[in-house]
């Protein structure tokens, strides 16, 4: 009897689902929002209400409902959809769900361009913080991975030893 009393056709209840569906607002995501749509619609059906070009609301009247309630983020979308002819729901339905599988995957793709650009800094923060033993001032160092013979710093000491005996002799 109660589910009879809420599905019922009376107008009181009419009343109380258009007005529902008139007072939806777009609060939380788009998936929410589109899945308040829907439930609403189903609101409205389940009173008694014929959406559509018999019915007792006309469905591009519905459809513009949905458009002007969708969130000022989505301002672009809402005048693509006002400027189409013949609007309908399933279109309008379809085009959010569109446009909400592009924020997905457009989250999905900065959320791995943080992770690598993370990852990149991080190997560059360690690669500054790496301390690698190397030979100074001339003396050649044996924890380094390069020969006594091989080492540069004491090539370079030994030349420029060269230089100061050859400029001492002229």
């Amino acid at each position: 009897m109660l589910a009879r009393h809420f599905t019922s056709n009376a107008n009181d209840n009419q009343a109380r689902m258009i007005l529902e569906f008139l007072a939806l607002k777009h609060i939380d995501t788009l998936e929410q929002f589109i899945s308040d749509i829907m439930q609403h619609i189903g609101k409205i059906a389940s009173v008694g209400i014929m959406i559509g070009s018999p019915g007792d609301i006309k469905e591009s009247l519905i459809a513009e409902i949905i458009v002007s309630k969708s969130n000022d983020n989505y301002v672009n979308t809402r005048e693509i959809l006002q400027n189409q002819r013949l609007l309908t729901i399933s279109k309008v339905i379809d085009y959010l769900e569109q446009r909400c599988q592009d924020t997905v995957d457009s989250n999905e793709s900065t959320i791995k361009d943080e992770v690598v650009f993370n990852t990149q800094g991080n190997l560059s923060k360690t690669k500054n913080k790496r301390t690698y033993d190397k030979c100074t001032n001339g003396q050649h160092n044996p924890k380094t991975k390069h020969s006594e013979s091989e080492c540069r710093e004491l090539k370079k000491n030994l030349s420029q030893k060269g230089r100061t005996k050859n400029a001492m002799r002229d």
